[in-house]
This record gives structure tokens, C-alpha cells and sequence, in this order.
């Protein structure tokens, strides 16, 4: 009984606020606006068919060749601050305030900033690469045909993955929960 409090409150305690650090939480609220912005839109295309907004949010808050073919760069990264699903942006709100006040402690607010918004970028640019040729070469060596789907991406979970790399690269075999269940070290989480 009392290891599996502490294990809630250690749980918990990832979750303090602690006013010192701004950017976190800040990079949460944008989320969680960009979030809203989307439920808002998909709601007001489905009710008053005006799909103006959703159409707005599609060419400027998702990744796609179609949008770097038009111009529209700066959606390597609002792409990352944006979703759709609940379960997306709930689990991916953890994950950020559990690994990135640490690795914000770390590095500085300039330095994490760089590595939040440089591994939106990367995912991004690896999301559009996989869709745009590994995807088409792999339907082609399997005989299938190709796919005339327009693919875009969305989420934090690239950026995510660059905060909790940073983590596991300095504290390696610092204990988490996979699922809140297994315990294991910080680098096989990241399957380092």
C-alpha cells in the first residue's frame, strides 16, 4: 500500500507547477488553444457547413508536401502543436510536463527551445519524406497501386521525442512507468 502511494505521489509530483518555468506550460496552453481551434472548426464545418476555418487550419497547422509545395514552411512546426484527437493530446501533455521541466532545468529556456522546435521540424521533414517516397517505393516493390490520398501529420510527438531523448541521454537509468505499470530506465523507453 505505501509503495503504491508513493509511486502516485512521485506520479503526482510531475505534474507540480512550478512558476519558474513559463515555457512549459506555455507550449501546453498553445496546445491546448490550437486543440480547441480545431474542435471549434470541425464542429462549425459539420453544423453550419462553413468550412472555412477547418480549411485554415488544414493549410496552416498540418504537415504536407502539398503545403511546402505552396509556400507554407512555417507549418514544419505549428504542426507540432497541433491535434485533433483527445487521447493524443492528453497522452502527449504527460509525457511533456513529466520529461520537460527536467530537461528544461538542463538546458536553459533558449537551448530547450531548440530542441522542442528543431525536433518538430525533423519529424515533420521525416513524415513528409516517408509519404513522399519511401511510402509511394514500398506500394510499388509490393505490386500495389499508388495512392492518390493526400497524407498530412500533426502532434508533438516528434517534439516529445526530442525532450525525452535529451532526458534519457543525460539520465539514463532514471526509473519511469511505461503505462504507469512497468517500471524501467529512462533509456529504454526511448529504445536507445
Amino acid at each position: 500500500m505505501a509503495s503504491s502511494r508513493n509511486s502516485l505521489q512521485r506520479f503526482a509530483g510531475n505534474f507540480s507547477v512550478d512558476s519558474s518555468n513559463k515555457i512549459v506550460y506555455s507550449i501546453v496552453a498553445i496546445n491546448v488553444a490550437v486543440f480547441a481551434t480545431w474542435q471549434y472548426a470541425e464542429a462549425n464545418a459539420q453544423r453550419f457547413r462553413d468550412g472555412r476555418l477547418y480549411h485554415f487550419m488544414f493549410r496552416n497547422f498540418t504537415d504536407s508536401v502539398q503545403n511546402l509545395r505552396e509556400g507554407r514552411v512555417w507549418t514544419l512546426v505549428t504542426s507540432a502543436f497541433s491535434h485533433k484527437e483527445w487521447y493524443h493530446i492528453i497522452l502527449n501533455t504527460m509525457v511533456l510536463m513529466s520529461f520537460g521541466d527536467p530537461v528544461w532545468r538542463m538546458l536553459g529556456t533558449r537551448r530547450f527551445l531548440a530542441v522542442y522546435l528543431g525536433s518538430a521540424v525533423a519529424s515533420s521533414l521525416s513524415s513528409i519524406g516517408y509519404y513522399s517516397y519511401v511510402g509511394p517505393y514500398l506500394r510499388k516493390a509490393q505490386n500495389k497501386p499508388e495512392s492518390n490520398t493526400i497524407h498530412y501529420s500533426m502532434g508533438a510527438s516528434g517534439s516529445i521525442m526530442g525532450i525525452t531523448t535529451a532526458f534519457a541521454c543525460v539520465y539514463p537509468w532514471s526509473q519511469y512507468s511505461l503505462f504507469f505499470v512497468i517500471n524501467m530506465p529512462a533509456a529504454a523507453l526511448i529504445g536507445k
